[in-house]
Parts: C-alpha cells; sequence; structure tokens
C-alpha cells in the first residue's frame, strides 16, 4: 500500500473519531437538542422570593436530575421562575417545590417532592403555585446580626472570652464526651418521641401567646438584668472576694451536716410531728400572725407616749363571786396544795371545768375551747373534739356582752 493510501485511511480514521466525538460531546455532555427545547417542556415556579435561586440552575425530581432553570424574572408580587424539564420524566402536578442550597457558597437548586406516583402531571405551562414552593430563610439578616454582636464585644473581650473558654474545656475531654453521648442519648429519645414533641409544638401556640403579652414585662426584666448585670461588673473584686471564701464556708458546712448525720432523721422525723400538728393549726396560726403585729402596734402607739404614767395599766372592776369560780372538774379540796409550797408535784391531765357546755360559769375556760379539726365544734380536748364535741351555738348567748 502506497503512503499516500496509508495517509489517507489514518485521515479518515481521525476524522471520524472527532466526529464522533463532537457528536458524543453535542448530544450528552452540551444537550444541543435540549437547547433547542427537543424532549422537554416549561414548567413555572409563582415565587414570593427568589430565594437565591438563579439561571441555570439545576432542577431535580427526588435527587435525579431532570432539568434547569432557564429563566428569572421579576414579577409585581414576587418573581417567576422558569423551568425546562425532561418529557421522559412524569412528574405529578401536585408535588411540592423546595428551593434548596447544594453548598455553602450558595449554589441553590430546585427539588420535586411528589406526595404520590399517581397523576395527573406536569405539562408545557403549568404553573406551580407559591403555596406549595418553600423558599430558604434568608441568611444575610443574620450574618448581620451576628457581625454586629461580635463587633459590640469587641476583639479583645472576645480573645478573653475563647481564652476562658479554653481554660474551662481544656481538661475536660471526659466530661465533654459524656455530655455528647448524653445529647445523642437524648437525640434518639426525641426521635422515638417524635410524634408526641409534634403534639406539643402544635400546642405550644397559647403559651406563646403570653409570652407576647408580657413583652413589656419580659423587656422590663431584661432591663432590670442588665442593671444587675452592670453591678456585678462595678463590683468584680467583691465578688471575686466571695467566690474564694465560698469554698471554705461550704466545707464547713458539710462538716456541720456530717457531725449532725447521726441525729439530723431523728429531728427530720420529729420535725414531721411538728408539721402534723402546725397544719391542723394552720388557721389559728395565720390568724395569730395576722393579729400579733397591728396588736403590738396599737400597744406600743398607746403605751410609749404614756410611758412614764403607771395609770395607764391600771383598770379596777368590783366583781365578787360573780360568776361563782368553778370546782367541778378538779380536784377535791382536800387534795389542793398550800400556796406556800414551791414543789411541783405531778397532776392528773385532765384537769379543766367539767361544767356543762350552757353554764354561765368559766365560759371561756378549756371545755368551750374550738376544735380546729371540726370548725363550729367546742371540746377540751382533741379526742373529744374528734369524739363530736358539742356545737357552739350555745354559747353565743353567754359569749354575748350584757346589754
Amino acid at each position: 500500500m502506497s503512503p499516500a493510501a496509508v495517509l489517507r485511511r489514518k485521515l479518515a480514521v481521525f476524522f471520524s473519531v472527532g466526529i464522533a466525538a463532537v457528536l458524543i460531546v453535542a448530544l450528552f455532555i452540551v444537550e444541543v437538542p435540549a437547547l433547542f427545547g427537543v424532549g422537554r417542556y416549561e414548567v413555572r415556579l409563582d415565587l414570593a422570593d427568589a430565594g437565591g435561586l438563579y439561571p441555570s440552575a439545576n432542577v431535580t425530581y427526588r435527587g435525579i436530575e431532570i432539568g434547569r432553570v432557564t429563566s428569572l424574572t421579576m414579577t409585581t408580587s414576587g418573581a417567576e421562575a422558569v423551568l425546562s424539564l425532561d418529557s421522559d420524566v412524569p412528574v405529578p402536578a401536585d408535588s411540592a417545590a423546595q428551593i434548596r442550597s447544594m453548598s455553602a457558597i450558595g449554589e441553590q437548586y430546585v427539588e420535586f417532592l411528589p406526595d404520590g406516583e399517581d397523576g395527573p402531571y406536569l405539562t408545557a405551562g403549568s404553573i406551580v403555585p407559591r403555596d406549595r414552593i418553600s423558599v430558604p430563610e434568608p441568611i444575610g439578616g443574620a450574618l448581620d446580626q451576628l457581625d454586629a454582636t461580635l463587633q459590640s464585644v469587641g476583639p479583645d473581650r472576645l480573645a478573653l472570652l475563647l481564652d476562658e473558654t479554653h481554660t474551662a474545656v481544656a481538661d475536660s475531654g471526659d466530661a465533654l464526651r459524656i455530655l455528647v453521648e448524653a445529647g445523642a442519648a437524648v437525640s434518639a429519645e426525641a426521635a422515638a418521641s417524635a410524634d408526641s414533641t409534634a403534639a406539643l409544638i402544635d400546642q405550644v401556640g397559647p403559651l406563646l401567646d403570653t409570652q407576647v403579652a408580657s413583652s413589656d414585662a419580659i423587656a422590663r426584666w431584661a432591663s432590670s438584668l442588665a442593671g444587675t448585670t452592670a453591678q456585678l461588673r462595678d463590683s468584680d473584686s467583691d465578688v471575686r472576694t466571695l467566690l474564694g471564701v465560698t469554698a471554705p464556708a461550704a466545707a464547713q458546712v458539710q462538716a456541720l451536716f456530717e457531725e449532725a448525720e447521726p441525729t439530723l432523721p431523728l429531728l427530720l422525723a420529729n420535725l414531721v410531728t411538728v408539721e402534723q400538728v402546725a397544719a391542723v393549726y394552720r388557721p389559728s396560726l395565720e390568724q395569730m400572725l395576722v393579729l400579733f403585729p397591728s396588736i403590738m402596734a396599737s400597744t406600743q402607739s398607746a403605751g410609749l407616749p404614756n410611758v412614764d404614767n403607771p395609770s395607764q395599766n391600771t383598770y379596777f372592776t368590783a366583781t365578787f363571786n360573780d360568776p361563782p369560780p368553778c370546782i367541778t372538774g378538779f380536784l377535791p379540796p382536800e387534795q389542793r396544795r398550800s400556796p406556800t409550797e414551791f414543789d411541783v408535784p405531778d397532776t392528773p391531765p385532765d384537769l379543766y371545768c367539767k361544767l356543762p357546755a350552757d353554764s354561765p360559769i368559766a365560759v371561756r375556760g378549756a371545755r368551750n375551747m374550738p376544735c380546729i379539726e371540726y370548725p363550729g365544734r367546742r371540746a377540751p380536748t382533741v379526742q373529744l373534739c374528734r369524739d363530736g364535741g358539742y356545737s357552739a351555738t350555745s354559747l353565743e348567748g353567754l359569749l354575748s356582752p350584757p346589754n
């Protein structure tokens, strides 16, 4: 074979391979037919906000690329994106569309998420309404606020914060690991309780409404907190001194509890009895705590200005055996002690006036004590109160002052 024939064959093979490569690139890489609309149809997205979308952005259906954004224009109420989709992939017409980020540098794409496989399907000229389109929240405002916050802190304080944080967690590797593991366990438990959590979130609206209604109070609280923190900053040396003495004081308190450990359970057990008695007599205690300060105030207001006048505490009245004293229920005369004796003998526990309830003698004695557990009853002892006592209505005439 002559050299010319060999050269012609080589050139023919070269041109054949070149043409095949150009066709492959044009058909599968550049997708020239798609540029002319072959095998494609257009769908429009009615957007309230472009959300960072741009022409030539990818369009996917359940993660598989099916088209691209061909144009993006502004409208009077938002924006409109035109999508060129592959005719071989049917997309249900009720599919939701989401604008998502492909990377951290802002590469957006459109993702169709259908509820099912059944039709009807999107066709040429279909419009996806904005109520089925979700747009990512813009992060520009958040970044601006973060930058303003960092600028308000200042580089020196920020460096100090980082240094203090490093000092706080430098030797806490095991503790941080436990914290992360605990957080993972909590997250797993939260995932298992997703339905309950969703119900809680749905029902949290009234609570959030109360927070909105309390916004003024929260603002005042924040202002007060700012004043408190400012005072703490001004009293930094005092706070550091307090923290320095806290550890020794805590050690002393711990030592006190350790020394009291043998008797503390007994004391707490006895306090249970005291608490039960106080719970029963709570109304009387409350009345005493309410009346005693006012009585003392009125007494001092009358007594202190006349402290040098002894007659202010003197009151005389002429009464003799009216009414007569009560001796029923006490020791008989032969067992009574002489007033000249100084010993303290044991006496029976039930010595009180045992006259009938309607007797006008010693009406303010023990037999007419109110029953705290049973309002309306009167009896000298708790047990008699529980056994029934008697009604207090019969004492109204006896306890009322004479006309």
